[in-house]
């Protein structure tokens, strides 16, 4: 690998942590990496020629439908190594798998792929020095997996029926239309910083900030809000960031 086009999509920031990790071990070893983001990638500019990687948070046991899009109408190759890096609170079951498939029926090579537990986002919150454990040893993991990759020692595992549930169900998932996020007046100061973070520019700006019904529920909007003013379910919740909102924007 000459040069590795890596894009990635995080919420709270537990995958931007890990993509920046990687890229510094592959720019160490004299490989280019280009950091691109998923929810600005514009599909044509991809160069087949790359090495492609591509790191994403697991929701739903897949992930947000704009990066489920992306991964599935990447165009079809010869041979083009790809790997992959997804975070998570919880479980993925066999997503990882499921994409392998997906990925080599498009003429992928399979170059590794690596699910890194990292602090939950969301409700379930853990005490901070919990929370920097956990992220110190996902870095860790990080600095491993990009190493094996360069060395062609990765593993990407695929349980053909769990692999291929995953997908299904996670599709399934993320067709159902939730509106769980709303805002509280009393204590939005109209920064637009919301509108700034959305992926998918589901928010526009009226009196106060007001969600349009395309959410896909990333978390960045609540997470990143200074005055905690995005309410979960009508109600005030505990939120995770890893990182501060201007990692996340161009």
């Amino acid at each position: 690998m000459k040069i590795i086009d890596f894009y990635y999509f995080s919420g709270t920031g537990n995958t931007f942590l890990i993509v920046r990790r990687m890229a510094e071990v592959f720019k160490k070893s004299g490989v280019e990496t280009r950091l691109a983001r998923i929810e600005s990638a514009n599909r044509r500019d991809l160069d087949t020629t790359h090495a492609l990687g591509i790191a994403f948070p697991v929701a739903g046991w897949y992930t947000y439908p704009f990066v489920q899009k992306f991964i599935e109408s990447l165009p079809a190759v010869s041979g083009t190594p790809v790997f992959l890096a997804a975070t998570m609170a919880g479980s993925c079951l066999g997503l990882m798998g499921g994409l392998r498939k997906l990925l080599e029926d498009k003429g992928y090579k399979p170059a590794g792929a690596k699910v890194f537990v990292m602090p939950s986002n969301l409700l379930i919150i853990e005490k901070d020095e919990v929370a920097r454990k956990k992220v110190a040893k996902g870095l860790r993991r990080a600095e491993r997996f990009a190493r094996q990759i360069l060395i062609g020692k990765a593993k990407w595992k695929r349980i053909p029926f769990l692999s291929d549930f995953s997908l299904v169900l996670g599709r399934k998932i993320w067709k159902l239309n939730w509106q769980m996020l709303g805002v509280d007046t009393s204590l939005c100061s109209r920064c637009r910083l919301c509108l700034k973070l959305c992926p998918v520019s589901n928010i526009r700006m009226g009196e106060y900030p007001e969600h349009q019904g395309r959410c896909e529920y990333c978390m960045r909007c609540i997470s990143f809000c200074p005055n905690q003013a995005i309410t979960f379910w009508k109600k005030h919740v505990k939120t995770y960031k890893a990182v501060k909102a201007e990692a996340l924007l161009d």
